[in-house]
C-alpha cells in the first residue's frame, strides 16, 4: 500500500477459517485482521515480524511505509514485539501492555497506550504524538515530538533529547540521558533523578516536588529555564538563563555562572550552598527579595522583601571572580571569594543581606586571603533595605 489508512465503513459480519468471530465488525481503520497471534510484512527496509499474544482481537495495515496497529483486550500480561526495522504509524492498545519491544523501529504517528510495564524502542520521532499512562521502564535511542505519561519508573535515551515535549503528570523516578537535552521542555510533577551526560542547550527542566531530588548535567547549559532540585551539579559553565529555588541544599557549578538570574518568589526559597568552580559574573541570586520584571537589583520596579522565612543561610565559594553580579538574600553566611572585580563603571554590586553588619564584624566574607573590611572599589557588602 502506499497511502495512509483511511476509516472503513463497520461490516455486519466477518469470519475467520476457524468461524470462531463470527459476526464481529472491526474494531479499528484497518484492513487486516490479527490471527494466530502474529503477522508479517515486507518493509522499506525489509521485512519485519510482528507477535502478539494470543487470542488477542485486532487489525494492522501498512500505508506510505508505516504500520498502524489496533489491539483490543490487552492488559498487563499482554506482550506485543515488533521485530525488524519498522516505522510505526499508528499504535492503539488502551488496555496496556506488559511488553512493547520494538528496539529497531521508530515511532512516527500517534500512539495511545495504557499502562505498560516494559518499553523499548529505536527513536521516537519529531512528528510523533505518544500518549501512554503508568510505565515501569522505557528506553530509546533518541527522543524528539510530544512524549506524555502518568508516572515512570526509569526512562534512558542512549542518544539526545532534541525538539520534544516531554511531560509526565506525576513521579518519574530515574532519568538518564547519554547525550544532551536541545531545544526540549521536560516537565513533571516530581523528577527524582536526572542525569544528563552532554548538554543542555535552549530548553527548560522543571518539577513541582523538590524532595530530595537530584539533577547532574556533565556540560553546558545555555538558554535555559531549570527548576528547583535539592541536588544541582552541573559540570560545564550555566550561561543566560534561569532557575527558581524552592529549596536547594547544594547548588554546584564546576565552570562559571554568567548572565543567569536565579530568583525565588515565593519568600520560603533557601539555597544552603552555593559553589562555583569559576567565576561569577553578570548573574543575581535572589532569595526573599523581588527584583520586578526586569529581575536587576535596585531599579525602579523592584518590589522588595518578599515575606516568608528563609530556612538556612546561604553559604557562598566562588573560587574564581565575583564581577557585575548580586547576591541578594535575608541571611548569608560565610562566603569566600577567589577575587572580585573593582571597577563596575561606578555600579554598585556585591553582597546584600539583613545579616550585613554580621558578615563583617565577625569576618565571615574572604576574598582570596583576606578578610573583608569595607568596600573595594565598586564591590560591597551592604544591609538589605
Amino acid at each position: 500500500m502506499n497511502q495512509k489508512p483511511t476509516l472503513f465503513e463497520p461490516l455486519e459480519a466477518r469470519v475467520f477459517l476457524d468461524g470462531s468471530l463470527e459476526n464481529l465488525e472491526p474494531m479499528a481503520p484497518y484492513a487486516n485482521f490479527i490471527e494466530g497471534g502474529r503477522f508479517s510484512y515486507e518493509g522499506d527496509n525489509g521485512k519485519v515480524n510482528v507477535i502478539v499474544s494470543k487470542g488477542l482481537n485486532g487489525t494492522w495495515e501498512v500505508g506510505d511505509g508505516d504500520l498502524y496497529l489496533f489491539l483490543e483486550g490487552t492488559d498487563s500480561k499482554t506482550s506485543l514485539r515488533i521485530n525488524g526495522n519498522a516505522s510505526i504509524g499508528g499504535l492503539d492498545a488502551q488496555g496496556g501492555l506488559g511488553i512493547l519491544n520494538a528496539r529497531n523501529s521508530d515511532i512516527r504517528g500517534e500512539i495511545e497506550l495504557g499502562d505498560v510495564r516494559n518499553i523499548s524502542l529505536r527513536d521516537i520521532l519529531e512528528e510523533a504524538e505518544f500518549n501512554v499512562g503508568r510505565i515501569g521502564k522505557i528506553s530509546v535511542n533518541n527522543l524528539s515530538g510530544f512524549f506524555n505519561s502518568g508516572s515512570i519508573g526509569s526512562f534512558l535515551a542512549r542518544g539526545d533529547i532534541n525538539n520534544a515535549s516531554f511531560e509526565a503528570a506525576n513521579e518519574v523516578g530515574s532519568t538518564r540521558v547519554l547525550g544532551s537535552v536541545l531545544d526540549s521542555s521536560m516537565e513533571t510533577l516530581n523528577f527524582k533523578k536526572v542525569d544528563i551526560k552532554g548538554r543542555v542547550i535552549s530548553s527548560t527542566i522543571d518539577t513541582e516536588v523538590t524532595s530530595r531530588n537530584k539533577l547532574r548535567v556533565g556540560g553546558d547549559v545555555e538558554d535555559f529555564s531549570l527548576g528547583s532540585f535539592y541536588n544541582s551539579t552541573f559540570g560545564g559553565n550555566l550561561v543566560n538563563g534561569e532557575i527558581e529555588p524552592e529549596y536547594i541544599k547544594n547548588f554546584y557549578v564546576k565552570g562559571s555562572i554568567d548572565d543567569v538570574v536565579i530568583r525565588n518568589w515565593s519568600g520560603f526559597g533557601t539555597i544552603e550552598r552555593l559553589n562555583i568552580g569559576n567565576d561569577f559574573k553578570n548573574s543575581s541570586l535572589f532569595l526573599g527579595w523581588n527584583p520586578g520584571a526586569d529581575a536587576i537589583f535596585h531599579t525602579d520596579d523592584d518590589v522588595g522583601v518578599i515575606e516568608g522565612m528563609q530556612a538556612k543561610p546561604l553559604s557562598v565559594y566562588i573560587r574564581g571572580a565575583m564581577e557585575n553580579s548580586y547576591i541578594v538574600a535575608k541571611e548569608i553566611g560565610r562566603t569566600k571569594l577567589g577575587r572580585v572585580v573593582p571597577n563596575n563603571s561606578g555600579v554598585r554590586y556585591g553582597l546584600f543581606s539583613f545579616n550585613s553588619a554580621d558578615l563583617i564584624d565577625n569576618k565571615m566574607v574572604s576574598i582570596g586571603r583576606d578578610k573583608y573590611s569595607e568596600p573595594i572599589g565598586d564591590f560591597v557588602v551592604e544591609l538589605l533595605v
